[in-house]
């Protein structure tokens, strides 16, 4: 007799959309109307590898949009995001 977990089935049924969507954190004080940036991940790590750490600092994109089905919500800039997911997360069916 075997005994089925329904709760494992439906998530692995259900495909997880990836998608950008803004953040919903904001900066404090003067600035709680702006949404708090950060680097695009994809953007940084092209850079960080061709000219360094201090120098991509300066260039990396920094960006409002995450994409939350992916682990660790990374931040995507809308160039980055595509290449990623394209090349990343294929799946085979």
């Amino acid at each position: 007799m075997q005994l089925k977990d329904n709760a494992g089935d439906d998530e692995q049924s259900q495909p997880l959309v990836h998608k950008l969507q803004e953040t919903v954190e904001r900066e404090a004080g003067k600035r709680s109307d702006r949404r708090i940036r950060r680097y695009c991940v994809g953007c940084y790590a092209a850079l960080s590898a061709a000219v360094g750490r201090a120098r991509a600092k300066l260039k990396a994109k920094r960006v409002t949009t995450e994409c939350r089905a992916c682990s660790k919500q990374p931040r995507f800039c809308f160039d980055c995001f595509a290449k990623y997911h394209e090349s990343q997360l294929r799946t085979v069916k």
